[in-house]
């Protein structure tokens, strides 16, 4: 596998994580740098070790496991998205807090397509290492990037962004459940 497929499988894996990441971006009245790098570094890491994961515990697992993941992640994301939108109607739309516990379940959400492309890597006897690797930093560093932007147009447009952002969610998991 070259260099050039994995990047872009990379880019396709992240896609989840950087709305999400844009969305909690928008959700933050003043962000810090640290709040970047921390953003970056949960849905990295986590897209980084779920190829991992999948390709260490094979196909027979896989199959039981993947038949729920969808619904989980429509679950997570769905709630998710619904909060934004109502915290908005209640006029709670500055969280200025990085929830661990929240970014854990969003991170896992996003996660769960890495883990499927593990066990593809593994049916294709494809080292796993390398491109895990070049997944985790490419979700790093455009999760990073995609809460920057995403507090940048949340500082001006803060209530129809989180109502977008919340929408945008909410079509992730509508798609989630449609690509079942």
């Amino acid at each position: 596998m070259s260099l050039i497929e994995i990047i872009l499988i990379a880019l396709s894996l992240s896609s989840d994580a950087c709305s999400v990441a844009a969305c909690k971006g928008i959700a933050i009245k003043k962000i810090k740098m640290i709040d970047a790098i921390k953003i970056g570094l949960y849905f990295g890491v986590f897209q980084m070790l779920m190829p991992i994961l999948g390709y260490c515990l094979g196909i027979s697992f896989f199959n039981k496991l993947f038949k729920y993941s969808h619904i989980l992640t429509f679950i997570l994301l769905l709630i998710i998205g619904i909060r934004m939108i109502s915290d908005v109607k209640n006029n709670q739309v500055i969280n200025n807090i990085i929830n661990t516990k929240e970014l854990i379940i969003l991170a896992i959400a996003t996660s769960l397509d890495a883990f499927a492309i593990g066990i593809t890597f593994s049916l294709n006897n494809i080292n796993i290492l390398f491109p895990s690797i070049i997944i985790g930093l490419v979700t790093f560093f455009l999760s990073f990037i995609c809460f920057i932007i995403g507090n940048k147009i949340g500082l001006k447009w803060q209530k129809k962004a989180l109502i977008i952002a919340g929408i945008i969610l909410i079509l992730l998991a509508i798609k989630t459940i449609l690509n079942m």
